[in-house]
């Protein structure tokens, strides 16, 4: 599991976390990106269930061989909120068994 934190302030540069001590770039099996989330008033739902429902479908499909790319999780919510969330979706991540 490879954490890549972006910042939008001037002056702070990019990291790379890898959990696992190195990593390669295998072949991957499915590609999945949740990016910024909107409301969807015909179904009734609001961004922030729209967005949960991406991400269990994500934590549901996703395997050894794929990549998954999160953007803005926890957004509208509290920054504790938001922080929880994130957290819970990477000790998720980190318990999909990993190849390599």
């Amino acid at each position: 599991l490879i954490l890549i934190r972006g910042s939008l302030s001037e002056g702070e540069t990019e990291e790379a976390f890898s959990l696992s001590g190195g990593s390669r770039v295998p072949r991957i099996d499915a590609f999945f990106l949740k990016a910024a989330g909107f409301d969807v008033p015909s179904e009734g739902r609001s961004a922030f269930a729209q967005e949960i429902d991406d991400v269990r479908v994500m934590l549901r499909d996703c395997s050894t061989r794929s990549l998954v790319m999160m953007d803005e999780l926890g957004r509208g919510t509290s920054a504790r909120d938001g922080a929880s969330i994130a957290g819970a979706v990477l000790e998720t991540l980190a318990g999909v068994p990993v190849k390599g």
